[in-house]
């Protein structure tokens, strides 16, 4: 449970961010979970991640992160058929622009006009849990986390941002962040490995689990290789345990390709 709760994946790192876009609501999240899904390669479907960590989210404030979702597989084409929520509430969602089925050739990730999304709207003050399902598959899931409250909760962690100005296009830049405890107990942080994609952000420190003193920091590595002549702009986030729950810690990574 230590490896789900503490959580920070490749694609998290690369692809999870807030969304200004307006999803459609998929249908199927009240969906009973099969036992023994259809004759569908779901082993090869995979969630970037399998903790989604919303952080402390004021009450009636709605928080949205970006959740992709890999085929594994490099010779079967599958469906994102249904996303299920087991708890049937409102609290969290799973929506997805241009609505379901989405289709993923092999080795390839939901892309920026098929984007799915989980949504975290707490209404009163708690501590919420849901698992999302994918293809009603109990063996691939996403626990979902989320605390809420009045007002603004206390900063625990300090992730510095990133900026890595200008790149030549197809070669890379590196630059590193540091991650702060600020708490009076050990913070503990890992990284999962997962496929390299598209984004032109990726973190190289090794995957693995670190632990991060009271009152010091932990520098992590990311590289910066843009694709193309234009601006890149991306969300970080990393998933760590700490004295007072699981901390929400995101940073902010930029930087432009130029010729």
């Amino acid at each position: 449970m230590k490896n789900i709760l503490i959580a920070l994946s490749w694609a998290v790192l690369l692809g999870l961010s807030t969304g200004c876009t307006a999803p459609t609501d998929v249908e199927a999240i009240r969906t009973k979970v099969s036992e023994n899904p259809p004759g569908e390669n779901t082993i090869a479907i995979r969630f970037a991640t399998q903790f989604v960590d919303f952080g402390y989210v004021k009450n009636a404030v709605s928080s949205q992160i970006e959740l992709p979702i890999y085929n594994f597989s490099w010779i079967d084409t599958v469906e994102v058929k249904t996303l299920t929520l087991t708890s049937g509430k409102d609290i969290f969602k799973a929506v997805a622009t241009g609505g379901l089925p989405i289709q993923l050739l092999g080795g390839q990730r939901t892309t920026p006009i098929k984007k799915v999304y989980v949504q975290f709207y707490p209404k009163e003050t708690g501590e919420y849990f849901d698992t999302l399902y994918v293809n009603g598959d109990r063996k691939n899931f996403v626990i979902l986390r989320g605390v809420s409250g009045p007002g603004d909760a206390d900063t625990s962690v300090r992730i510095n941002d990133i900026y890595f100005g200008v790149c030549p296009v197809g070669q890379s830049v590196e630059r590193t962040t540091e991650v702060f405890n600020l708490e009076s107990k050990p913070l503990y942080l890992r990284i999962e490995e997962l496929p390299r994609d598209e984004t032109p952000f990726l973190i190289l420190s090794k995957h693995g689990e670190y632990i991060i003193p009271p009152g010091t920091s932990k520098s992590f590595t990311v590289a910066f290789t843009p694709r193309a002549t234009e601006d890149y702009s991306s969300v970080m986030r990393f998933y760590i345990k700490g004295a007072s729950g699981h901390l929400n810690g995101a940073f902010y990574v930029s930087g432009r390709g130029t010729p």
